[in-house]
């Protein structure tokens, strides 16, 4: 899906519907990946964050929180957020080409993703 808000990208890389806050499966996704990974350092990669709702979940976790993902307007959404917040000092929100992520080797500690897998081939 392309469409006015979205960098041009690969045809396979097909944009969703980010979960809104508040939706139960982004606390529930929270708790078991807490439980069960072991995320640690001070970096963290949020591969497909959408609209930055679950990325903001592991933000208590990590001195530095970044989020990529190819739609504009999920991400201004995001920054909207982080601004509201006041987490600009800790969490970023860029956007993907859907080719190379915008990020030097070895620059995070750990990374999620989600709702990514269903959309490429």
């Amino acid at each position: 899906m392309s469409g006015p808000d979205q960098l041009e990208h690969p045809k396979h890389l097909e944009a969703g519907v980010p979960a809104s806050a508040g939706d139960f499966l982004l606390e529930r996704r929270y708790r078991l990946v807490k439980r069960r990974a072991r995320l640690t350092g001070e970096h963290l990669l949020d591969f497909g964050c959408g609209n930055g709702e679950q990325t903001l979940f592991f933000a208590a976790d990590f001195p530095f929180v970044m989020g990529v993902d190819i739609t504009r307007s999920s991400l201004e959404a995001f920054r909207a957020e982080i601004d509201r917040l006041g987490l600009a000092d800790r969490l970023t929100a860029l956007q993907y080409d859907g080719k190379e992520l915008p990020l030097p080797s070895d620059s995070m500690d750990a990374a999620v993703s989600f709702e990514v897998l269903e959309h490429v081939p």
